[in-house]
C-alpha cells in the first residue's frame, strides 16, 4: 500500500515538473517571438505606426488582438502580447487570413465600402465633414449623388470618431483593397500634424472618441462595448501603440 501511494506521489511530482518545463519552454518561445515582433516595430517609419494608431480603437476590435472575455478590465496590466497589425498595415506573416477577413468584413459592412475607389472617396467624405481637406486627397473627387451640408454649416463635432474611421479605411484598403500603402502614408503624413494640434495625448484622444462613438449610434450595444473595452486596452497594455509611441513623442 505504501509503496504504491509512494508510487503516485512520484508520478506527480514528475507530472508536474514536465507542466513547469513545458510552461517555460512555451514562454521561452513567446519572448522570442516578442523581441522579433519588437525589432520588426522598430524597422516600420513612424508616420506607418502613427497611421495604426489613429485606426488602433476599430483596428484592435476587427482584429480582436486582446481578446479577454474571461478577464477583468483592468487585469494583465503586464500582459506581454504585442499584436503587430496595430503598428502595421503590411507585414501579412504578422497577420492571419482570417484577420485579414475581419478587416475586410468592417470595411464593408461597418463603412460600406469596397475597391481602392471607395475607400479614398469615404475618407475624403469623413474628412470633410472634420473641416479637413488634404492635399493627398485632392483628385479624389466626392459622389455627386451624395448631398453634403456647407462646410460652415458643420457642427457635427466627431472629429476623434471620424479621424479614427478614415485611419481605418485607410490601413484596411492597403491591405484589402489595393490602396497603394505610398497614398496612404501620405496622408498619414499630413493627419498627424492635425491630430497633434487637437489632441496633446492618446488619452485626450480616446476620451473623445469614446464619448462621440456613443453619439454616433453606428453601433450596436454590444459592438459599442467591445469597442470601448478596447479602447481602454489601448490606454495601458504594454503592446499598445499608444503606450510604446505616445502621441507627444512624433
Amino acid at each position: 500500500m505504501f509503496k504504491f501511494i509512494q508510487e503516485l506521489k512520484d508520478s506527480f511530482y514528475e507530472g508536474r515538473e514536465e507542466a513547469k518545463q513545458e510552461a517555460l519552454e512555451k514562454e521561452r518561445i513567446e519572448d522570442q517571438e516578442r523581441v522579433e515582433i519588437l525589432e520588426k516595430i522598430s524597422e516600420l517609419s513612424k508616420i506607418e505606426i502613427f497611421g495604426c494608431s489613429l485606426a488602433a480603437p476599430f483596428r484592435a476590435s476587427a482584429l480582436q488582438s486582446w481578446f479577454t472575455i474571461f478577464k477583468k478590465d483592468k487585469e494583465s496590466l503586464e500582459e506581454n502580447i504585442v499584436p503587430f497589425p496595430l503598428f502595421s498595415f503590411g507585414g501579412e506573416d504578422y497577420i492571419t487570413d482570417e484577420q485579414l477577413a475581419s478587416l475586410k468584413k468592417q470595411l464593408e459592412e461597418s463603412f460600406t465600402v469596397s475597391g481602392p475607389e471607395e475607400v479614398l472617396i469615404m475618407a475624403k467624405e469623413f474628412l470633410y465633414y472634420t473641416n479637413i481637406d488634404l492635399e493627398a486627397l485632392a483628385e479624389i473627387e466626392l459622389s455627386n449623388d451624395r448631398k453634403l451640408p456647407e462646410n460652415d454649416s458643420l457642427d457635427i463635432r466627431l472629429d476623434a470618431w471620424l479621424l479614427s474611421a478614415v485611419a481605418s479605411l485607410i490601413t484596411s484598403g492597403v491591405q484589402v483593397e489595393d490602396v497603394p500603402k505610398e497614398k496612404a502614408l501620405q496622408i498619414f503624413a499630413e493627419l498627424l500634424l492635425i491630430v497633434k494640434e487637437k489632441y496633446p495625448n492618446w488619452l485626450s484622444f480616446s476620451k473623445d472618441f469614446v464619448a462621440q462613438e456613443n453619439r454616433t449610434k453606428v453601433n450596436g450595444r454590444m459592438a459599442q462595448k467591445q469597442l470601448e473595452n478596447y479602447v481602454s486596452y489601448l490606454t495601458y497594455k504594454f503592446g499598445s501603440p499608444w503606450v510604446m509611441f505616445p502621441l507627444e513623442s512624433y
